[in-house]
């Protein structure tokens, strides 16, 4: 996870900047649950909550992404889809 985190870190750096679109920054951070899941399932790590706030906080991250995060991610809401799904064989 450590990895990743750092890359999802840069990613908002990078749309602070406007280095990146709004687009490519969901995508890389917060892709389709097929993709990748890690912050949705490690979303109690220090770390991990640490830089979700970070999202909330940031001006450039849009309102809805920013709903999603708060509603769905740091509730454990996405995390529940996720492990429901992964067990019933609709993700690996």
């Amino acid at each position: 996870m450590p990895w990743f985190l750092l890359f999802a870190q840069h990613m908002l750096q990078f749309l602070e900047s406007e280095t990146i679109s709004h687009g490519v920054f969901e995508l890389a951070v917060f892709p389709p649950y097929g993709w990748n899941t890690k912050l949705i399932e490690s979303y109690e790590e220090r770390d991990v909550t640490k830089f979700l706030r970070s999202v909330l906080e940031s001006e450039q991250v849009e309102a809805r992404q920013k709903k999603i995060v708060r509603e769905e991610i740091l509730t454990g809401k996405a995390r529940s889809q996720v492990l429901a799904m992964k067990k019933t064989g609709q993700l690996k």
